[in-house]
């Protein structure tokens, strides 16, 4: 079957020869007559080669080989409201989203590689292990909701000792080496010594000499939107919470580049806005949004940053940075409901690929690398035309706040 329609798109692609083929194939089969539509299936498997390749498509609409896939279908056709991570990651690759969150789809293993390697969310998982244990290990739960942790009476939470912290990180390595299906004798103890200079990053700028009226630790709460076709409520799970007076902290730590390392706390804070304008740090921005007197607050534990600069705070009262979070989240969860995902083949000038399709988990399942695809994409995102404005402003979010 296979040689039979290689032979029929080699035939000049014209329908009536693909659907001969392909009933030649069949027939092979040993099913005459039999079979699905094969005409049918001929005009498919062609539209789907000019879709791929973007050469002889008359509609430039993008179709569902570039993400388009279409709302659900069912009772529920819009489905529970995405968290607030998932809409971030639709910012930055709707498509990843569509794999990852929707498909369920995990990396495939490399049957190359001989050893595991100490990547970024092992790392990053390892810190926040640690983080929360330190939490709890000053008698403060962790888990539940934040109105349930706002109840408790704060406490004050201090390092743990040199010999009490290297147990637990120690322990929790060893959890999570276990969680990610890694037996390598000694990874644990390596991922532990790995970890040791943001320990300390975190040591010096967030508890010198200690975290003062923490609440509650990897606590959910959620953030409402009104938009016009009604309210949405969308999830968070913060690492952190505070309750410093009358007011309540939410922290997100993270592992990677800090959005501004800039000396002046007003052009860290306008780098946030721009993060928030382009849908990629709305985290903060949904704790700060989640009710009065909340503030969100990012803390990078990436060694190297100056303590000053580490933590950047996004006060409720912000109404410049609300109007952009609910700009962008009435923009993401249009494309959401809608069922549009398409790869970012291209970065904003239409010219490169984005560096994160690089390091991408799942880019096998991706038109990664095909030049079809980009000048397919670069094609209609050139159009401007009318229709699809959903779908423009879901791609179009990746310049905003330049």
């Amino acid at each position: 079957l296979e040689r039979a329609v290689r032979a029929g798109i080699a035939g000049g692609r014209r329908l009536p020869v693909l659907a001969r083929a392909l009933a030649d194939g069949w027939h092979a089969f040993g099913v005459p007559g039999g079979g699905p539509d094969l005409e049918a299936v001929a005009r498919a498997r062609l539209a789907a080669l000019r879709e791929l390749e973007g050469s002889g498509a008359r509609d430039p609409r993008l179709g569902p080989f570039h993400g388009f896939v279409g709302p659900r279908r069912g009772r529920d056709t819009r489905g529970p409201d995405p968290p607030v991570t998932v809409l971030e990651g639709l910012g930055r690759c709707p498509w990843q989203t569509f794999l990852r969150r929707v498909l369920g789809l995990e990396a495939a293993p490399d049957a190359r590689g001989s050893l595991p390697e100490f990547a970024g969310r092992l790392v990053g998982d390892l810190v926040h292990r640690v983080l929360e244990r330190v939490v709890t290990e000053a008698g403060v739960p962790s888990g539940g909701d934040v109105e349930e942790a706002l109840a408790r009476e704060p406490r004050d939470v201090g390092w743990p000792a040199p010999a009490r912290l290297a147990s637990l990180v120690e322990e929790e390595a060893r959890a999570a080496v276990q969680e990610a299906g890694i037996a390598l004798p000694g990874f644990a103890r390596a991922l532990a010594e790995r970890v040791g200079d943001s320990l300390e990053h975190v040591r010096t700028t967030d508890f010198s000499p200690r975290a003062s009226a923490v609440v509650g630790a990897e606590v959910e709460g959620f953030v409402e939107v009104a938009l016009p076709q009604g309210t949405r409520r969308l999830r968070f799970r913060a690492d952190r919470l505070d309750r410093p007076g009358e007011q309540r902290v939410l922290t997100d730590y993270k592992t990677g580049r800090p959005l501004s390392v800039a000396a002046a706390a007003a052009k860290r804070r306008d780098a946030l806005v721009g993060a928030i304008d382009r849908a990629t740090a709305l985290q903060g921005a949904a704790y700060a949004f989640s009710a009065p007197g909340a503030t969100g607050r990012y803390l990078w534990v990436r060694p190297g940053v100056e303590p000053d600069r580490a933590s950047l705070e996004l006060p409720g009262d912000d109404d410049e940075a609300r109007s952009r979070f609910e700009a962008g989240v009435a923009t993401l969860l249009a494309a959401w409901d809608g069922g549009l995902f398409p790869p970012r083949l291209l970065d904003p000038d239409l010219r490169s690929e984005p560096r994160a399709c690089t390091y991408c988990e799942v880019s096998e399942a991706c038109l990664r690398g095909d030049s079809g695809a980009r000048r397919r994409l670069r094609t209609w995102a050139e159009a401007g035309g009318e229709g699809e404005e959903e779908l423009r402003a879901l791609w179009d979010l990746a310049a905003a706040g330049r």
